[in-house]
């Protein structure tokens, strides 16, 4: 596990982003067709780049990026001056995200939160807001509900066995059933205004579509606006062109 400390005083709170390396064929690729796969995973690195970069301004939390495995070459090489970098481990994404808790709240933080990498329009207010909800006494979990039934934003100020156990992750049912989860163990739960990720089609023409009407969106997600933008530069998915240019060139797997 990658998670020094170091020197300087820590702070109580850890704010994480889990990602995966940004390697063509292992990225986004629900969006093939339309998208081709180096296109697709241009897209994800952009959205990576645009939440790293927005959440570096969140001056109440260390920044964390706690990457899947085989990710570690790709982190350390753009991402361990941004941040604290930190190995997931588990068979599944319950016991991942269950283990980042773990092994973050060994390390001395109070509370917890941790967000996915493809949801560009949330705006760090709901990151505060979320920290602000924990720092009190009412709430055990802070969730960021996902329009697609899932959660783009989990916090916790204790370790919480059993609550990502046997959840039907990538279904519909991911929110529901953690609440019930929670529920059934006693924890109280706050919820943040609701977002979206992005996994299919659907959901890059929406995110085109607000990107298009929204200059705070086109800020926060600028990156991404450029890539969209030279993408969508005709009606409807342009894919006879030359594909938008990656971030890098060593996208391998």
């Amino acid at each position: 596990m990658t998670a020094a400390i170091n020197g300087h005083q820590q702070r109580r709170s850890a704010l994480v982003v889990a990602a995966k390396a940004a390697l063509v064929g292992e990225v986004k690729t629900r969006l093939c067709p339309p998208l081709t796969l180096s296109q697709a995973c241009s897209l994800y690195e952009c959205l990576l780049e645009d939440i790293v970069a927005k959440l570096e301004k969140c001056d109440a939390a260390e920044l964390w990026v706690a990457f899947a495995p085989k990710g570690e070459e790709y982190f350390q090489r753009h991402f361990a001056q941004r941040g604290r970098l930190l190995t997931q481990r588990g068979s599944d994404l319950g016991e991942r995200v269950h283990h980042i808790f773990v092994d973050l709240f060994h390390l001395g933080y109070r509370e917890i939160i941790v967000t996915d990498s493809d949801s560009p329009t949330v705006p760090l207010s709901s990151i505060a807001q979320a920290f602000e909800l924990l720092h009190g006494d009412g709430h055990d979990v802070v969730l960021g509900p996902s329009r697609d039934g899932g959660y783009y934003l989990v916090g916790l100020k204790s370790p919480t066995d059993g609550l990502f156990h046997q959840i039907p992750w990538s279904s519909t049912a991911v929110l529901k059933e953690t609440l019930e989860r929670a529920s059934g163990l006693g924890l109280k739960v706050a919820l943040l205004p609701a977002a979206y990720d992005i996994d299919v089609e659907h959901d890059l023409r929406r995110l085109w579509g607000d990107l298009k009407t929204s200059s705070e969106l086109q800020q926060r997600a600028s990156r991404t606006y450029a890539f969209l933008r030279n993408l969508f530069r005709h009606p409807g998915i342009e894919l006879k062109g030359q594909a938008p240019r990656p971030l890098r060139d060593d996208k391998r797997g």
